[in-house]
């Protein structure tokens, strides 16, 4: 009988001390107690670095879909200023009040003066920290970076769901300037012989008005350019219509089929099929490119054959091809990646020529050749004579 109780004390006060060895969760921290930084932005000033970060409230995020906001969701834009990058979000730490997350960041926008001042800290910092992804998409502007991080999109919606942190849906729509992850553009920056492109974004109240009011909304209006870590400059929008025809990951993009100031159709491309060919002719090269694109007719204003309006779609899309070419020459800037092709096809030629050279490109190095295959009008058929 003392042996039985000695037992049961025995297991008593072994269970007693494991239960009171036990950590449990006394440090937990519930996610709304956190603060998540879901973009981040870079700028430079009188020598200083100054970096953004915005915050959004998570429980617009999670509203449901039948439950939609009636209040415009509020939109933080904390500032941190140093001597470095590092040091500016130390800086901002002394405000943000709750410990902070990386890990949700969807965007990135540099500021042209940052770009001037370069980009190679600034991304040695974004890679160390292993809270941070390599898939947020990467943005320049000419613009306020505080701005841009301050915009909210139609009907109360979160700023998720503008262009910033979603640019697929509309490209996928109408393909423009092809959006660019971080892992994306460190790849390009670092690849020799290619030419990293960032998509340029702004503010335009021009487009749409609420309530008779010009409401602001995000835009992409040109792409800023890279050789390595050296910033080259900015294009417009409306001076590189021909990059989208070179662009493999073009998912469908306009053509006005005209000839002599008359428009005759509007045409849907997508999926170009790129062939560049480097001819080496001594120490000099020069590049042949066919682009083979499938088209849509969308619109006929002026009925004409359909061989005909293949042919004139061809030498459209060959215009601005040529005419983007030339305008990034002006810059010394090799918008299409020949060099690449030069780097990857004929490596040791590249290597003989590419040290202490000039820019290899002329307004002669490029031959262009376009062959679109309309092969569907919609509902409606085309002239065939």
């Amino acid at each position: 009988m003392i042996n039985r109780c000695r037992k049961l004390f025995l297991t008593v006060a072994s269970v007693c001390l494991t239960v009171l060895t036990l950590t449990g969760c006394w440090d937990i921290v519930d996610p709304q107690d956190i603060n998540y930084f879901m973009a981040l932005g870079f700028d430079y000033e009188d020598d200083q670095f100054i970096v953004y970060a915005q915050m959004i409230d998570f429980a617009a995020v999670t509203t449901p879909e039948s439950d939609k906001p009636t209040e415009k969701q509020p939109v933080l834009v904390g500032m941190g200023k140093g001597e470095t990058a590092a040091s500016a979000f130390n800086d901002l730490y002394n405000t943000v009040q709750r410990r902070v997350i990386y890990s949700h960041v969807g965007a990135i926008v540099l500021s042209e003066q940052i770009m001037k001042q370069g980009l190679q800290n600034i991304f040695d910092l974004l890679s160390r920290y292993q809270e941070l992804r390599y898939t947020p998409w990467v943005y320049g502007t000419k613009g306020k970076v505080e701005e841009v991080l301050s915009v909210s999109p139609f009907f109360n919606l979160s700023p998720l769901a503008s262009i910033l942190h979603q640019p697929l849906e509309i490209y996928r729509q109408k393909s423009l300037v092809t959006p660019t992850m971080m892992r994306q553009f460190i790849t390009d920056i670092r690849e020799p012989g290619r030419t990293a492109i960032l998509p340029a974004i702004d503010l335009n109240d021009k487009d749409w008005k609420e309530d008779m009011k010009p409401k602001e909304m995000l835009e992409l209006n040109g792409i800023f350019t890279f050789d390595s870590y050296k910033y080259d400059g900015f294009l417009p929008m409306n001076e590189i219509s021909g990059l989208r025809f070179v662009t493999p990951a073009t998912e469908r993009t306009p053509i006005v089929v005209k000839h002599e100031g008359k428009v005759y159709s509007e045409v849907s491309v997508g999926k170009p099929k790129v062939k560049i060919t480097p001819i080496i002719e001594g120490d000099k090269v020069r590049f042949h490119m066919l682009v083979t694109m499938k088209g849509l007719v969308i619109e006929v204003v002026e009925p004409i054959p359909e061989l005909e309006m293949e042919s004139l779609a061809n030498k459209q899309v060959k215009r601005e091809i040529v005419s983007t070419y030339e305008r990034a020459l002006e810059m010394k800037v090799d918008l299409y990646q020949l060099e690449h092709q030069v780097y990857l096809k004929h490596t040791k030629w590249w290597k003989e020529h590419q040290k202490d050279r000039e820019f290899m490109l002329n307004q002669d190095s490029l031959e262009v050749e376009v062959k679109i295959d309309i092969v569907s009008s919609g509902k409606l058929k085309l002239i065939t004579e």
